[in-house]
């Protein structure tokens, strides 16, 4: 039996019109981020039924809250337009109810804005491969982030990614803006001392190599000298 084929073009014009909807004019096909945090926040958070965010110290019985993890787990992420497709589905294939979801899209809006108008990610660098591995590293044991997520998303763990789900990560989490503030502080004075350390590395590599050569044509000088 043939399973049926997915139209893509029909799947294309749903997105395209999907996101030209007013409510989600935060979406910006040039900054991958307004694609991301959308994503990430449906990962990271737990929901009270009314569509509010569950505060991370907040007391909910467990039949009150709910959780698009599983929902937004399904698929493997490789790409922006993965999250996008995600997000697609969310709002347009499930059955949560559309006040809800207005409520967690004015949210994620919110949270969008705010990255951009602080504007205080820019140091992260597409395509430093370096910065990714360390990125990933970091993350991945900072106690701060594991208690307030819980989950940290799958897509955190793609080098080619990092640059856009970090940013995504850390204004999707239930932050107090100071506590955003410092954190943001604190990882890019790590990483300066990363970047400082691995520079004194590459000199002394160089000056070494340096001495090492002029040793080597002395050794030489000397021994044409004898022939």
């Amino acid at each position: 039996m043939m399973m049926p084929q997915i139209d893509q073009t029909d799947r294309d014009k749903k997105l395209k019109n999907f996101i030209s909807r007013r409510d989600l004019s935060f979406i910006d096909n040039s900054d991958p981020v307004s694609i991301a945090i959308p994503y990430i926040f449906l990962y990271i958070h737990n929901f009270q039924e009314n569509g509010d965010i569950i505060p991370r110290f907040g007391l909910t019985r467990i039949t009150d809250k709910f959780r698009l993890e599983d929902f937004v787990g399904v698929i493997e992420v490789y790409r922006t337009q993965d999250m996008l497709e995600v997000f697609f589905d969310y709002n347009e294939n499930s059955n949560i109810d559309s006040g809800i979801k207005g409520k967690v899209n004015d949210k994620i809006s919110k949270f969008y804005e705010k990255y951009k108008s602080e504007n205080k990610l820019s140091w992260i660098e597409k395509g430093n491969r370096d910065q990714a591995i360390w990125l990933k590293k970091y993350i991945s044991n900072n106690e701060l982030i594991e208690t307030i997520t819980k989950r940290i998303p799958k897509c955190l763990n793609k080098e080619e990614l990092i640059h856009i789900t970090v940013p995504s990560l850390i204004y999707s989490m239930d932050m107090e803006d100071a506590e955003r503030e410092l954190l943001i502080i604190k990882m890019r004075q790590a990483w300066g001392q990363v970047k400082y350390r691995n520079k004194i590395k590459k000199e002394n590599k160089v000056n070494f190599n340096f001495v090492t050569d002029k040793r080597t044509k002395e050794k030489l000088k000397k021994l044409i000298m004898y022939l």
